[in-house]
């Protein structure tokens, strides 16, 4: 399992057991296939605000990588609902967010404490892009995690190599979940 560093989304943290953490690049975890040939496309010039945010649009790779994790994130939820189901926890299901959820699990004392950090991070960081992204771009909220400025048409490369580690980790935790 893989795990974005708060505000240090170029370096990748992956959990190895317990508390204890190795840092590797996403370079060395992101298939090729999902990389592409992005070369051809981006020269590295400057792009910021609105002007990169068309470019993410326009990324193929990137809208792609980022409907994956809308589902991997709703499959997450799922499997916190099935995981409540089995330890019989009482709570209306049919609206619960994400945040809900964990907010739940939390309350109820159901998830240990690395589950705990991992589903708050994730949940920020899936907030950060379902939800801030154009937000992001056009200076409604704070640059948190995800990069704003500074940035090069080629940082569309980067975008996609965040999105494609968070649908990894919202996966990871669907499956760890549906374990217990």
């Amino acid at each position: 399992m893989v795990f974005v560093v708060p505000g240090k989304l170029s370096t990748f943290v992956s959990a190895v057991s317990g508390d204890r953490f190795a840092v590797s690049h996403p370079k060395q975890l992101m298939p090729s296939t999902v990389m592409g040939n992005y070369m051809e496309t981006y020269k590295g010039e400057p792009s910021n605000g609105k002007d990169f945010y068309s470019l993410l649009l326009q990324s193929t790779e990137f809208t792609s990588e980022l409907g994956k994790v809308a589902l991997a994130s709703g499959q997450l939820e799922a499997e916190i609902i099935l995981y409540f189901k089995r330890k019989d926890l009482k709570f209306e299901h049919k609206k619960a967010t994400l945040g809900t959820l964990i907010r739940i699990g939390e309350n109820e004392g159901v998830f240990d404490s690395n589950l705990l950090i991992a589903f708050k991070q994730s949940k920020k960081q899936r907030n950060e892009f379902m939800h801030n992204l154009y937000s992001l771009f056009i200076e409604l909220v704070n640059e948190e995690l995800l990069p704003r400025n500074n940035l090069l048409d080629s940082d569309v490369v980067t975008y996609n190599e965040y999105a494609w580690q968070l649908k990894e980790n919202l996966e990871g935790l669907a499956e760890i979940i549906s374990r217990k």
